[in-house]
């Protein structure tokens, strides 16, 4: 997803922009078993289910950031998480 700071968006032109912190992307109709990572930190972000959605926690953002989100490995036995 490409996630893009408007907090300086005004009327007619762009001021200064605020970055935000403390955000989350909340996916509904989730497997349970993706993860998520951050383009601009290069970084794994934390998830959790809340329900059938999954919740990523997200860092902060400056002007924009780009989260992948893919399903876990299958393993071998078909089981979903990573092969030990």
């Amino acid at each position: 997803m490409h996630l893009i700071n408007q907090t300086g968006a005004r009327r007619r032109s762009f001021g200064p922009h605020v970055p935000v912190r403390d955000g989350r992307l909340v996916l509904h109709h989730a497997a349970g078993n993706e993860t998520a990572t951050s383009l601009v930190t290069r970084q794994k972000l934390g998830t959790r289910m809340d329900g059938d959605a999954l919740v990523i926690d997200l860092p902060v953002m400056d002007l924009f950031d780009v989260i992948t989100v893919r399903p876990a490995p299958v393993r071998e036995d078909g089981r979903g998480g990573a092969a030990s």
